[in-house]
């Protein structure tokens, strides 16, 4: 069972186990030179990534991320409106049916394509090394 793997109350502690948690991939962080990607950058994906919830795109709060964080809210534009400039992002656009604006949708799926490509050409990668199982373990959460 995946939580046999990762016991993260025995790990983090129960309070920070018993808060929310999302997944970030690690080729984010391994591939973020080759990809040209700012500190900034890695750290705003991280956020989209620990939001998208299903298969759906993901539509973050950017009022509640300057809340939590400090930095500005056209600080953080700023970041996502460069991703969506090199490419990484799409970002749409959402209306309430009264014609108000709401949060934005964020796709990610450019980034998930490019850290494919990445993680298959790279010879030492994990998915080169178990290319063709059904099941891997990465970090100990079953995959």
């Amino acid at each position: 069972m995946a939580a046999d793997l990762f016991p993260v109350k025995e790990r983090f502690g129960e309070i920070v186990a018993g808060e929310r948690w999302g997944i970030v991939p690690f080729a984010l962080y391994k591939y973020q030179g080759e990809l040209e990607l700012r500190i900034a950058e890695v750290w705003f994906l991280s956020w989209l990534f620990v939001h998208k919830w299903n298969n759906d795109d993901t539509f973050p709060s950017l009022n509640a991320l300057s809340r939590y964080t400090g930095i500005s809210r056209q600080y953080i534009q700023e970041i996502a409106h460069g991703l969506m400039d090199k490419g990484y992002i799409e970002i749409k656009e959402r209306r309430y049916e009264n014609g108000a604006i709401t949060s934005n949708l964020y796709d990610i799926q450019p980034l998930i394509t490019m850290l494919e490509t990445k993680i298959k050409a790279d010879k030492f990668s994990e998915y080169r090394k178990t290319e063709g199982n059904t099941t891997r373990v990465a970090g100990g959460i079953q995959m």
